[in-house]
This record gives C-alpha cells, structure tokens and sequence, in this order.
C-alpha cells in the first residue's frame, strides 16, 4: 500500500470529522464488509449481498456518488440545529 504525506493525512482526517455519521443500517453493512477480511470472516446476509455486492469494494462501487446524499444531511444537521436554537 502506498504511502500518503502527512498532510494529505490530516486534510484526510479533518474531512472524515466534518463527516455525518452513518445510518446504523450502513454502518453494520461497512462492519460485515470490513470483517470479511479478517481472520474471523463474516457473510454479510444474503439481502445485503444481493443488493450491494459481498464486499466493501463492491458495496462503493454499488452505492456511487454520495456527495449529494452528504450534502443533504449536512443541510439537514443544519436545519435541526437551527430549529433546537
């Protein structure tokens, strides 16, 4: 695997922060996918493989382009901040 500079690496880390969190339901699909590679292997359920792939590679592949999705729940974060202020 390649390696990143420092600062690429921190500019990486500083956007995950400023992520929204993932639904539960990904998150888990994220977790069976990350632990398909692991010495424990995990299946993720038949309906998750059917709809998005066996693995994390397929599972992005599968689900695109989030950027409208995240620029939609930022939107959303915003709003109900907005609201409980």
């Amino acid at each position: 695997m390649a390696e990143i500079s420092a600062e690429l690496s921190q500019k990486l880390s500083d956007a995950v922060e400023k992520m929204p969190p993932f639904p539960k339901s990904a998150q888990r699909i994220l977790e069976l996918s990350r632990d398909s590679y692991s010495d424990h292997s995990v299946e993720p359920p038949p309906a998750v493989v059917e709809r998005f792939g066996a693995n994390l590679d397929e599972i992005i592949v599968k689900l695109g382009d989030l950027s409208n999705v995240i620029a939609e729940a930022q939107t959303f974060a915003q709003t109900s901040k907005e609201i409980q202020t």
